[in-house]
């Protein structure tokens, strides 16, 4: 990497390949003869003064760089075969010695059920598919980039519909990667951050474990290069999920932008604290438009071009404008391009005194916060990631710093209270889109959306072989709800919100003497006096009849006292109780030595919960003769 005597801008591309999709594009079904016939368009390499000026600039950390193309008809440059009622196209591109392509397209229109891929004709990586779902008519699409000097855009498109499916290409980006192979690493993003870097799910993130949903990977795109930055999906006080986000000013190096090709991608990270053998999927939106800018602080706010859906299980970020420092900071990001990372200065932050120099620009005094991180460090690429405080709030974006691999770090981050209304108008400043109700606040939470297509929970509960209908199932947490078992003593809760936690418990306390007699009190007696005990856990929890976790002759009291209508209630108990059908108790002989659950709890909900079944439990019915549908 390149290390200088200034701050860094932290600014990177990469690589990036995401093969997690159900679909094949048809081009990887072809004969090796028909992918070698397919002939390829040959794009020129990039100067190489071009290249040497890029290699010799300290600050600049592109490592692909735009080769026009302008080819407005796709249809007669491509190779079409029609099959299955649908036409296929099929266009290769190849530019000599490129470590990685990725193309640009204009002027997209996908029809209904079209679906277009990239793909690497000799390893079989693809990207794709992609349909008008993801791309709005006439807008642009950056491809995504693939390894090798090589790539293929297959497009598939119902027959009834090819004359409305339109792509113009506009460049190819050629991705020569110098810095990281000087450093000894691949091209591509995935696992290749430094080992001290810190995988974002691992135990010391606790304070921030909501707030990483926010944190995205973005595809700089410029009119001459690519880089990698890092993004924040950012709460205004209207709380209506507009899609804002925050990152670095420079991360365009002072270039021209090209928001419609910008790709955010978002829950790109592990999901523990290990790093997985293979890269996990992502979830992408095309496009954006700029909204506010300002180089004192380095923030660019954009707005993307489609909602974020709820399903992609994101939240947006609260943030803090105020003037108390932070006693604990997390930086996350993306550095190189790899899976979610999080950094962390347990120290008070530090506002930096003097002015900063940046080299492609200077940042005046008091606009940039300083952390030195006790945990993790930074690398290119994670530009414009959130600096959280203590309470999870946004109060900065990463600019820059001073790093030397693995060793000490110091980072610079652009102010969020700096950036709130230093600027001259609304062009320059936060204020008026993150708070377009007037409300001005110091602070502000951030919003958790309900999923759309949320999870389910249900399960079944059963006593003595039949089920138990009438039993409230009662849900807390992420949303609050209550479900009655049917006479198939089932319950279900159905479009649960992704991502948040809840917890599940029962309840049933009508009828007390159902099952319960005299009998009950001599069988509770025999056991006592050890005559013949009961070995049988559930059985032992019904003898309990006030729950002190034993079963002794007060029981037999106050089970008498309910027959006899003295009392209407069990001390400290219900009519029916509940635990889990798969807990195994450490000594069924004694079920209080230990505490047993009687319900369940549910930590990040993110998959359909099935089979949450129960056993039934009548308190004071020790011969198992209760009605469960009373």
């Amino acid at each position: 990497m390149k290390f200088n005597n200034l701050a860094k801008l932290l600014v990177l591309t990469l690589i990036a390949v995401n093969p997690l999709y159900s679909q094949i594009p048809s081009f990887l079904n072809k004969s090796a003869e028909w992918k070698e016939a397919l002939g390829y368009v040959n794009v020129n390499q990039p100067k190489e003064e071009n290249l040497t000026k890029i290699q010799a600039d300290p600050y600049n950390y592109a490592i692909a760089i735009r080769q026009a193309i302008d080819l407005d008809d796709f249809k007669s440059s491509s190779r079409y075969v029609e099959a299955k009622e649908r036409g296929f196209y099929y266009l290769g591109f190849h530019s000599k010695d490129a470590k990685s392509l990725a193309l640009r397209l204009k002027n997209i229109n996908l029809p209904d059920q079209t679906e277009l891929y990239f793909l690497n004709p000799v390893s079989n990586e693809f990207l794709g598919p992609f349909t008008n779902k993801d791309i709005t008519a006439g807008k642009s699409m950056f491809s995504g980039f693939l390894s090798g000097s090589h790539i293929v855009m297959e497009v598939s498109c119902p027959l009834n519909a090819i004359t409305n499916l339109k792509i113009d290409i506009n460049a190819l980006d050629y991705g020569f990667d110098m810095n990281l192979i000087e450093d000894g690493r691949s091209i591509l993003g995935f696992g290749e951050a430094l080992s001290c870097e810190v995988n974002v799910n691992c135990p010391d993130n606790i304070l921030w474990q909501e707030a990483r949903k926010s944190v995205c990977r973005i595809t700089v795109v410029t009119d001459q290069a690519t880089y990698w930055c890092s993004g924040t999906l950012v709460n205004n006080t209207s709380e209506d999920k507009h899609p804002y986000v925050l990152t670095a000013k420079h991360c365009y190096f002072n270039e021209d932008p090209q928001y419609d090709m910008w790709v955010f991608d978002f829950a790109y990270e592990s999901v523990d604290c290990a790093n997985p053998a293979s890269a996990p999927g992502f979830n992408s939106i095309f496009g954006a438009e700029i909204v506010a800018e300002r180089t004192d602080s380095d923030f660019l706010l954009v707005e993307l071009d489609n909602p974020v859906p709820d399903s992609y299980d994101v939240v947006y970020a609260g943030w803090d404008r105020g003037s108390n420092l932070a006693d604990t900071s997390a930086m996350i990001g993306h550095p190189v391009g790899d899976i979610k990372k999080i950094s962390i200065d347990y120290d008070p932050a530090e506002v930096h005194p003097t002015d900063l120099d940046f080299g492609v620009f200077l940042a005046p005094a008091n606009h940039f916060f300083e952390l030195e991180f006790d945990l993790g460090i930074f690398e290119g690429g994670s530009s414009g990631g959130p600096m959280l405080n203590e309470d999870a709030r946004l109060v900065g974006q990463l600019t820059g710093g001073f790093a030397d691999a693995c060793n000490s770090v110091i980072t610079y981050y652009g102010m969020f209270s700096r950036s709130w209304n230093d600027g001259a108008n609304s062009a320059a400043r936060l204020k008026e889109w993150l708070d377009p109700l007037d409300l001005n606040p110091v602070t502000l939470d951030m919003l958790i959306p309900l999923s759309s297509t949320g999870h389910s929970i249900s399960g079944n509960i059963i006593f003595m072989g039949n089920p138990v209908s009438n039993a409230d199932a009662i849900l807390t947490g992420g949303l609050d709800a209550s479900e009655s078992t049917d006479n198939t003593g089932e319950y279900i809760f159905e479009d649960l919100p992704s991502g948040l936690d809840y917890s599940l418990n029962f309840s049933k306390n009508n009828d007390l003497t159902n099952g319960v007699s005299t009998f009950d009190a001599v069988l509770i007696q025999k056991h006592i006096l050890g005559i013949s005990p009961i070995n049988d856990p559930y059985l032992l929890i019904a003898g309990d009849i006030n729950n002190n976790g034993s079963v002794s002759t007060l029981d037999i009291v106050f089970m008498q006292k309910v027959i006899l209508g003295i009392d209407n209630a069990f001390p400290n108990n219900e009519s029916w109780r509940f635990v889990p059908a798969d807990y195994i108790f450490d000594d069924p002989t004694n079920p209080f030595a230990s505490d047993f659950p009687e319900g369940f709890d549910y930590f990040d909900l993110n998959a359909d919960e099935v089979n949450q079944d129960l056993i039934g439990i009548k308190v004071g019915d020790i011969n198992g003769n209760a009605d469960p549908n009373l």
